[in-house]
């Protein structure tokens, strides 16, 4: 209802205008019902007031009132028919999004311009998360482990024992140093890269020869690493030790490099004695005097080991026919053996001497290096290399003899 003194719409439960402050209900009754100055007109029952004839003031106004609530009504009509048509057009686009816009409450897709990415997009508010796409197949990607075969790592521990044997006869560590990764460490005593091979390189300036020996290696692969453990004998004519070898490879592009190295001692006690290893060096170098004598090589073969092999891989044959040969041209071998310097490890040994070689046709001066194995009690070589100093002249027999 609207207040026919200002216009304001009256919607308070006790009939006041809240922009006058009149009382409806009061001017009602003066207005509508004629109860100007407290006169009354009742009907029969004298219980109801009864409806005067109507001033044109109180017409006019009904009239207002009732234009406006057609007009409310229609109003109200067609908010309706709104609401309506509006949620008719809200299931309509819910089941038929238009491209590029996700359906409310249901599965909505991520739509991105042409060219970008979907990882800043999101969904319509209240959206369920999307069903998961079919899982496409992941590109090639390069292994993040070392991805080495056991051949390979066994391969790379014979070059590296082969690297490390070479640098008592070169003096030089760069071919050793280059298995070693930048950020190495020495387990047992912590030490860098430079120290640990600043203290191979002392032991390889004082060595004439050294010889490794690797047991079969166990190989183990994690993420980013293979760890290899073996037993290994090592030999010098200074120095000889044995134990069990751990080392830690990783992949550094392109290749395997260790980076830890640990080693537990296990060296056996010796059982061989420099008297014992003294006596049979001397004893050996008499046969190999008597060759041009007696024309035979066997009293020397006796002194090797079947397995024997040069420094240079050749075998005891081929070493006792060069002998031989030469004892055939020469009238007599003289052979001098002085500083003898030997290691003993368990049942082996490795000896190094100044050997001087003198006969009528060829004689020098160097140094030679026996590996023996004791087998049974006797002592037997089984590698043996020679490393000359210089050449001299050949001895005169007349001077050799004397007058």
């Amino acid at each position: 209802m609207f207040c026919p003194l200002c216009g304001k719409e009256v919607v308070r439960e006790d009939w006041r205008c809240e922009g006058c402050g009149s009382d409806l209900r009061r001017v009602m009754r003066e207005e509508y019902w004629g109860e100007i100055g407290g006169a009354k007109k009742r009907d029969e029952s004298g219980d109801r007031f009864v409806q005067p004839d109507i001033p044109p003031i109180i017409e006019g106004w009904r009239s207002m009132h009732k234009e406006r609530g057609r007009g409310l009504l229609f109003l109200g009509i067609g908010s309706a028919v709104s609401a309506v048509l509006i949620l008719l057009l809200y299931f309509a686009f819910r089941k038929n999004p238009t491209p590029g816009q996700p359906a409310k409450g249901g599965n909505a897709p991520v739509v991105t311009q042409a060219g970008g990415d979907n990882r800043h997009a999101t969904p319509h508010a209240g959206a369920q998360t999307p069903a998961p796409a079919a899982p496409k197949s992941p590109p090639a990607v390069a292994p993040t482990g070392p991805g080495a075969t056991d051949v390979e790592v066994k391969k790379r521990i014979e070059a590296w024992s082969i690297a490390w044997q070479q640098t008592a006869e070169t003096k030089k560590m760069d071919v050793f140093a280059s298995y070693y990764a930048d950020d190495f460490r020495y387990t047992p005593s912590g030490k860098s890269k430079s120290d640990f091979i600043h203290s191979r390189a002392g032991e390889a300036k004082a060595a004439t020869i050294i010889l490794i020996e690797n047991g079969e290696p166990k190989i183990k692969e994690e993420s980013d690493r293979i760890t290899v453990s073996f037993s290994q004998t090592y030999m010098s004519d200074r120095f000889s030790d044995a134990g069990l070898r751990t080392l830690v490879f990783a992949k550094r592009s392109p290749k395997l490099l260790i980076v830890s190295e640990d080693f537990a001692d296990q060296t056996p006690d010796a059982q061989i004695s420099p008297t014992q290893l003294s006596d049979r060096i001397m004893s050996w170098r008499k046969a190999w005097e008597e060759l041009p004598i007696k024309g035979d090589a066997s009293n020397l073969k006796a002194f090797y080991d079947p397995d024997f092999k040069t420094s240079s891989g050749r075998p005891l044959n081929s070493l006792l026919d060069l002998r031989l040969s030469q004892a055939k041209k020469s009238t007599v071998f003289a052979i001098d053996i002085s500083s003898i310097q030997p290691s003993i490890l368990g049942d082996r040994a490795v000896v190094s001497f100044k050997q001087t070689f003198k006969s009528d046709t060829f004689s020098d001066e160097g140094i030679k290096i026996l590996a023996f194995h004791l087998v049974k009690g006797k002592l037997f070589i089984t590698t043996e290399s020679f490393r000359p100093i210089k050449k001299l002249p050949a001895l005169k027999m007349d001077k050799f003899w004397g007058q």
